[in-house]
């Protein structure tokens, strides 16, 4: 019978979640389990999971086969929900860059194939802000970024049966930065050089590109740091400065309207071209529109007289000459200059010198000279008005003869001369007119005749002070109303003879006379000595003298030098003044200016003396100058400063931060101000308790070391106080307000263990420790320690993407710069894949990796190999894998896992995937396969080659390969950086050569894989060598007989080594060479050739020689017992032929020989028979047969003389 069970599980669930179910037996017991889950999936297992791949209606069944016999089924429907479909898209047109960013998204998600609605939607924007919107309706979301970077964003979305899925998208937000330059602008109207300095700040390396455009067309986008250009088109220009600080971003700066180019228009008019000397030119600029005028006058001599800066202006010429009007105007940064015609200035200009301008006495005719300038001038008159009334009207004119002698009152003479016959000051003037020009001169000078006696009204002076010294209001004017010239002695006192000629002014610094009074001299002089006149001689000299007795009074001016008694004090110090001079009792009010901003007025009564000594409280350390201003009775003021020095000064400084837990560093500094040497730091005086210092921190903490340390417990507000003590007990305090802060960082109530795709917020209770100090926090740094990034907000959000353990941690920052961290762990629940190598990850191809899987809490897996096939391999068992990469290449693997979770939320579980490794989790880095490519090796070699003969051997390998090896199969080798080489075998034979190349592993790698090549060379030999056969040669030819082995083919040559010149070459084998007539060194080789063309040489040196002569004699003496000249014997040398007949007088044959002998060797004819006895002395006859190698047969005939 079968029994009753029901299955229990959940009735939905989504799409590739995990789903479990049992069995309820009510009572009895299993004995085993016989799932159908739906979509071909079974089980055995009392508690199966499955998971779904498909949406709809799933049908499970279970039979249960009980313990004491009898089964149990049972059915139950689930439903599968289609998970909904997130998308967002990112608008193009969002403001990416960081000032104005402003970046939106369109949610186009839909709801899942089964029908149910979105009811939620998380937007993690990747920096820790969210929006989470239930049921929403607006599409487009908005969100401003507080900061640049790269920000992953997440949308999830979450169905009314809770199917939730993900969707991901990257938004970077560029850090952008406002273009800026700086100009300056040269030039004139028609063109202007505008040079721009960008002062951007960013440089040309990070960014993405500018552009200079100066507005009228030109574009510069090469020099970053300045450019310049040239403008020199009619209009106004923008120039401005586009700057690309990312691929996103640019900004412009400009200056509107910074170039204005309108060419400057004179309409100058000049109203008079020529003028006579002292006549005003008027010359204007009609045209108004500049801003600014200068008109100059420019001399035929080049010098420049600025004349003006209006638009039009007046001006009279004071030189004669011809001038050029420039005229200098600017308009804005536009600066034209133009020239006029010429205007000339005309002649002629009067000037005259007079010999007896000034006479004693009646008598001395004057003498009038003409020094006149009569340039630019053309047609003058002149005449002389010697203003003497008593004189004839009539006119000299001496060139004319008119009135030549008569002492007219007028004269038209360039030296002219009037005799004055009454005592009086007359005006002479000289009068100049040119008739053509119309222009006119004139001069007058005083001519005085007779002596001129001085009045005491004469002469009259100006003064404001009557005091000594330099000061202009001490200054004494004088003036002398007088026709004569004339001296003044301003103190005759001082110098009686001291007289100067017209003195106008005169400054007393000292009294000549104890009363002050001054005595001045005035002489009026008559008797002229400097005209320049020629031949004329001036008349004698007569003055008159008055004397201005005691005229005016000098006063001394009070004397102010004091010292103060103590220059340097101590505060409060009371500084004490004691006067140079005591016992003054002219001063009548004493004015003292301290320094310290106070000051004092003292009054002394007349007649009595200014007091000795004077005292000031100076209340705080420093430096004073002091100044005092004493005032006498006659007015005279005087000032005098001197220096106090009051105690020292000390300074306070620090580093580090005032906050709670941390330490600050204090230092002093400690100084006299009159002396720099660091008393506070001399280790001695420190050592004697000369100086000293002490700190108060204003926490009831003290110290007296130098540049202490102090750590604050507390937040508040402290008054720090340095004091200072030098060695005379002089102090000196000096206060600091700190500010002590402190925070303390506090994640709230931190979810600690976290499911695999959970999206979670924490919150921050961080706080300040004493709010009463007013200080803030002002900065958040959450750092989730999966290596995303730092969040800069108190409640972010966030999102795990791998799983495990991660310590959260929280860093706060106040106003004040004090910083606290907290730190919390949190559990993310999912699979942890992961696998490590157990082959070595490089080889060479075709290379095999065996990878062992080392995952946590997982179930399934997915193995990525990353070829060029895109293999996978799905496996539900942990066991190693093996893969094989057939070609060279970086392949990136990866491992999927997997797992369910449950949630006691929701009472269910929920699928979750991880894949490792995840570049994105902190330690976690790209497990990865270097395949080596094997480079093919080969070379090229002869089949064939001769014993020493240098061939080439040629590497053909892959270009991967740096450094070759050659091994020649007998001991030696080659090895080379070159792709090529040479080599000589010195043996023949057949020889296996084998190369092996190679190359260095990369720093990544530390790899090599290496391929090489054998081949075989033959060797064969050749040996050249001959000898001489001697019994075919002579002295002068020679028989060669070649010995030479394995050759085909010979060449002989013979060289003549004392020419150089080769003198035969032959092919033959055996070589036969005549060397006569050429004797000397020779060297003769042999060449001997095999049939490859293999060669080898072998020379020989001969040196050859042919000496021969014949000398013979034609008297012996063998009777003469002297043992010389005993035989007949003929001296010859290189015979191939010697055959001699001596006959007597009757033809009778007495000596015959064939043989040469050496003196009387017994072979020559000694004078005797063949008995013995002797022939006797006479005449003989001689033939003599002989012949030279190389030569013809020769016979002689002749005489020999016997004596005894």
């Amino acid at each position: 019978m079968a029994a009753q069970c029901t299955i229990n599980s959940d009735s939905v669930v989504c799409l590739n979640d995990f789903i479990s179910f049992e069995v309820d037996l009510g009572s009895g017991t299993a004995n085993s389990y016989a799932w159908k889950l739906g979509g071909n999936q079974t089980s055995t297992l009392a508690k199966p999971i499955a998971q779904y791949t498909s949406f709809g209606s799933k049908q499970i069944e279970v039979t249960v086969q009980l313990a004491g016999g009898g089964t149990c089924t049972a059915t139950k429907s689930i439903f599968v929900h289609d998970r909904p479909t997130p998308q967002i898209y990112t608008d193009p047109n969002s403001n990416f860059c960081l000032t104005k960013n402003q970046v939106c998204f369109q949610d186009q998600s839909q709801p899942g194939k089964t029908g149910s609605a979105i009811v939620k939607r998380a937007i993690l924007f990747g920096d820790g802000n969210a929006d989470v919107t239930n049921n929403a309706t607006n599409k487009q979301i908005c969100y401003k970024y507080p900061a640049s970077g790269r920000f992953n964003v997440v949308m999830e979305v979450t169905d009314a049966k809770g199917c939730y899925s993900r969707v991901y998208d990257t938004v970077e937000i560029y850090h952008d930065v406002p273009a800026l330059f700086g100009y300056t602008l040269t030039g004139s109207c028609d063109s202007t050089l505008l040079c721009m300095e960008n002062l951007t700040r960013i440089d040309s390396v990070n960014s993405y590109g500018f552009w200079w455009d100066f507005g009228d067309g030109y574009i510069d986008s090469t020099n970053w740091t300045m450019a310049c250009h040239v403008y020199r088109d009619s209009g106004s220009f923008s120039p401005r400065l586009i700057v690309q600080s990312s691929p996103r971003c640019r900004d412009t700066f400009q200056q509107n309207n910074l170039i204005s180019l309108d060419p400057i228009k004179f309409d100058v008019h000049l109203m008079d071209t020529v003028g006579c000397l002292g006549s005003a030119f008027h010359f204007e600029d009609r045209r108004l529109d500049k801003t600014s005028y200068q008109w100059d006058m420019i001399r035929s001599d080049g010098l420049i007289y600025y004349v003006a800066t209006t638009p039009s202006a007046l001006v009279v010429p004071t030189i004669i000459d011809k001038y050029v009007l420039r005229l200098t105007a600017k308009r804005g940064t536009c600066v034209r200059v133009t020239y006029t015609d010429t205007f000339e200035v005309l002649g002629p200009l009067a000037q005259m010198t007079v010999r007896n301008s000034s006479t004693c006495a009646v008598g001395d005719t004057t003498y009038f000279c003409d020094i006149s300038l009569y340039r630019n001038s053309y047609g003058v008159i002149r005449v002389w008005d010697f203003g003497d009334k008593n004189a004839p009207g009539c006119t000299t004119d001496t060139k004319n003869g008119i009135h030549v002698n008569s002492n007219c009152r007028y004269s038209k003479d360039e030296y002219a001369k009037h005799k004055y016959n009454s005592e009086d000051c007359y005006q002479a003037t000289l009068n100049l007119e040119d008739t053509i020009t119309g222009c006119t001169s004139s001069q007058t000078m005083k001519v005085l005749i007779g002596q001129e006696f001085t009045t005491p009204s004469i002469m009259t002076y100006f003064n404001s002070k009557p005091c000594l010294g330099d000061q202009i209001e001490r200054l004494f004017k004088f003036s002398v109303n007088t026709c004569a010239t004339y001296y003044i002695n301003p103190d005759s006192a001082a110098n009686p003879n001291a007289w100067h000629p017209g003195l106008g002014e005169w400054k007393y610094k000292a009294k000549s006379d104890s009363s002050g009074f001054v005595t001045v001299g005035l002489v009026l002089a008559g008797g002229d000595s400097n005209s320049v006149c020629p031949g004329y001689t001036g008349g004698p000299k007569c003055s008159d003298t008055i004397w201005y007795h005691h005229w005016f009074q000098l006063f001394t001016p009070p004397v102010p030098d004091y010292v103060f008694t103590e220059s340097e004090g101590c505060a409060p110090h009371l500084a004490e003044a004691e006067f140079l001079k005591k016992g003054d009792t002219t001063v009548r009010r004493m004015y003292w200016y301290w320094g310290d901003g106070e000051s004092d007025t003292v009054d002394i009564a007349p007649g009595d003396t200014m007091p000795g000594f004077y005292q000031h409280l100076y209340r705080k350390n420093g430096v004073y100058t002091a100044m005092v201003v004493l005032e006498n009775t006659q007015g005279c003021l005087e000032a005098y400063n001197q220096v106090m020095n009051v105690g020292h000064a000390a300074e306070v400084t620090t580093t580090g931060k005032a906050c709670v837990g941390s330490c600050v560093d204090f230092s002093e500094t400690v100084n006299y101000f009159y002396d720099s040497y660091e008393y506070w730091k001399d280790p001695f005086r420190i050592s004697q308790g000369f100086e000293k210092i002490y700190w108060d921190f204003g926490d009831s903490t003290t110290d007296s070391t130098s540049n202490p340390t102090k750590c604050y417990q507390n937040q508040g507000s402290y008054v720090v106080k340095l004091i200072s003590i030098d060695s005379n007990a002089c102090a000196d305090t000096v206060y600091l307000n700190l500010e002590v802060g402190g925070v303390q960082a506090k994640i709230h109530n931190p979810k600690q263990t976290i499911l695999c795709s959970e999206i979670v917020q924490l919150f921050d209770s961080s706080y300040v420790i004493n709010p009463s100090t007013g200080e803030k926090i002002v900065d958040y740094s959450w750092d989730f320690a999966d290596g995303s990034r730092v969040k800069k907000l108190p409640n972010p959000y966030h999102f795990y993407s791998s799983f495990g353990e991660f310590y959260i941690k929280l860093k706060v920052k106040s106003d004040l710069g004090c910083e606290s961290v907290d730190s919390v762990k949190v559990d993310v629940r999912g699979p942890l894949p992961s696998f490590q190598f157990v082959t070595d990850s490089i080889g060479c191809a075709p290379f095999s990796i065996e990878l062992k899987n080392t995952s946590k809490q997982s179930v399934s897996w997915i193995w990525y190999f990353g070829d060029p096939n895109n293999t996978t391999l799905p496996t539900p068992f942990d066991s190693n894998v093996v893969f094989t990469y057939d070609k060279p290449g970086v392949y990136y693997l990866a491992l999927y896992g997997a797992d369910s979770i449950y949630n006691p939320a929701t009472n269910n579980r929920q699928f979750c995937t991880a894949i490792y490794p995840d570049l994105r989790v902190p330690g976690q880095i790209e497990k990865k396969v270097i395949v080596l490519p094997n480079p093919k090796a080969d070379f090229e070699i002869p089949d064939t080659v001769c014993v020493n003969e240098e061939f080439q051997v040629k590497s053909t390998a892959d270009a991967k390969y740096n450094w070759h090896v050659w091994i020649w199969g007998n001991d030696d080798s080659l090895k080379t950086a070159q792709r090529q080489g040479s080599y000589k075998y010195n043996a023949a034979g057949t020889y296996g050569v084998w190369y092996k190349p190679t190359y260095p592993p990369d720093q990544m790698n530390r790899a090599v894989c290496l391929d090489s090549a054998l081949k075989e060379i033959e060797v064969i030999d050749i040996k050249a060598d001959f000898t001489i056969d001697t019994a075919r040669s002579g002295p002068l030819h020679l028989q060669f007989i070649n010995l030479s082995q394995g050759a085909v083919k010979y060449v002989w040559t013979v060289k003549g080594l004392d020419s150089t010149k080769v003198l035969h070459a032959s092919n033959v084998t055996d070589l036969f060479y005549r060397f006569h007539p050429n004797k000397g060194r020779f060297e003769i080789c042999l060449k001997a050739i095999n049939e490859r063309g293999c060669e080898d040489v072998v020379c020989q040196i001969f040196e050859l020689d042919y000496p021969h002569h014949v000398r013979i004699p034609n008297v012996f003496t063998p009777g003469v017992l002297d043992g010389h000249n005993d035989a007949f014997d003929i001296d010859i040398e290189g015979e191939i032929q010697y055959h001699v007949s001596i006959f007597n007088r009757h033809s009778q044959l007495v000596f015959e020989s064939g043989v040469d002998g050496q003196g009387n060797d017994g072979i020559n004819w000694d004078g005797t028979r063949e008995d013995g006895s002797t022939y006797p002395a006479g005449v003989y006859y001689l033939v003599f047969d002989y012949q030279f190698e190389y030569e013809q047969p020769v016979r002689y005939t002749g005489t020999i003389t016997l004596l005894r």
